[in-house]
């Protein structure tokens, strides 16, 4: 069985990944609650980074469908 995702099912990752650039602050706060505040905290540029990261692997996936 094959699984297509249809144009519209890539936007909450990339949304995903916009959140990552757009609020690096937010991420932090999360993943500092996530962890219970038990693990340093990525920089904000790492942060933003991932989100980059994020956003072009969606769009090459989006792309080879």
């Amino acid at each position: 069985m094959k699984f297509k995702l249809e144009s519209l099912s890539y936007l909450p990752f990339i949304l995903f990944g916009l959140w990552w650039i757009m609020t690096p602050t937010s991420v932090a706060n999360f993943y500092n609650w996530l962890h219970k505040g038990k693990v340093e905290l990525p920089s904000s540029q790492g942060i933003r980074g991932m989100g980059i990261l994020i956003i072009v692997v969606v769009v090459i996936l989006a792309l080879l469908r």
